[in-house]
């Protein structure tokens, strides 16, 4: 499927990539915004750059245990998706990967990543709890920003840098072990 195959795609609710899609171009499916689920390709090692953002109908997304990167502003303002799953065969997550995901409330990570990237989960308003994986080394600037419901906090203790403002704007009654 190519760059921008299905981008601005208004009226499209669901899609299912049959496991013969292999590969995805950036913003393939960009601001579908009554796009609602979607079920991928178990033969896709990438989500691409792009690839559902601003589809602000997104509900439910599966990534396939295929993937092992997730490209830069892949499900940016996805207003609303309330869980995602990070499977455990990713080791990359893109800046800004669920930017402005305003109704993400939990968020499972893969214990293979390494880092969690400049702004991953910024505003992501609903956000209640993250588990830092023991394979994280470092967490990006702003990776946290304005996560106002964000209470429990645990990071791995493989953590050796956090960057700006990472943690910034979160209620002062979080947790954090």
């Amino acid at each position: 499927i190519g760059n921008e195959a299905f981008s601005d795609c208004y009226a499209l609710e669901s899609i299912t990539l049959p496991n013969s899609v292999t590969t995805v171009g950036a913003k393939a499916f960009q601001s579908c915004i009554k796009l609602e689920s979607a079920t991928l390709s178990n033969a896709m090692e990438t989500i691409p750059n792009s690839m559902f953002y601003e589809c602000t109908g997104l509900k439910n997304i599966t990534i396939p245990e295929s993937v092992t990167t997730i490209g830069v502003v892949a499900f940016a303002s996805c207003e609303a998706l309330t869980s995602i799953t990070i499977p455990n065969s990713v080791t990359t997550v893109g800046a800004q990967a669920f930017h402005h995901c305003t109704k993400l409330e939990s968020a499972t990570l893969s214990n293979s990543m390494e880092a969690i990237p400049d702004y991953m989960f910024y505003n992501c308003a609903q956000l209640k709890e993250i588990t830092i994986p023991e394979s994280v080394t470092s967490i990006g600037e702003y990776a946290f920003y304005n996560c106002a419901s964000l209470k429990n906090i645990t990071i791995g203790k493989s953590v050796e840098s956090i960057g700006a403002w990472a943690f910034s704007a979160i209620p002062q009654a979080a947790t954090i072990i």
